[in-house]
């Protein structure tokens, strides 16, 4: 089973669907809310929105974790860190697009793993 924690928009239905034909494995949705005050320290916030997922220390380390971003960059990069911390490697992730359609609708369009990206890009350097 793998883990799909949605800092976004509600995934839908169909979207499950289409995560469990690429990925070959059941997904669970964790839905957590990602509101912020701009007046207020990302970092803290960054702390709660994590701790809403609920999982445990052991959970971090051992499930299969997908992720999908919140669009607001610099929280994301915040929630980034910290689930760089708690894993130990970079998530990996989803990314919806527009299905081109006139009534818009968003589809999967990639799963990225971000580990295997820093791990190429470090061949680089």
């Amino acid at each position: 089973m793998i883990t799909l924690i949605n800092f976004s928009h509600p995934i839908t239905d169909e979207q499950v669907t289409d995560l469990q034909g690429v990925l070959g494995d059941v997904v669970d949705v964790v839905d957590v809310s990602v509101q912020v005050d701009m007046e207020m320290s990302f970092d803290s916030q960054a702390d709660g929105v994590l701790d809403a997922v609920g999982l445990s220390a052991k959970d971090w380390q051992t499930k299969s974790i997908l992720v999908n971003p919140c669009g607001l960059s610099a929280m994301w990069s915040i929630l980034l860190a910290k689930l760089h911390g708690k894993m130990g490697y970079f998530p990996t992730v989803m990314r919806l697009k527009s299905d081109g359609g006139t009534v818009r609708k968003f589809v999967v369009a990639e799963i990225v793993g971000l580990q295997r990206i820093r791990d190429e890009a470090r061949r680089t350097r």
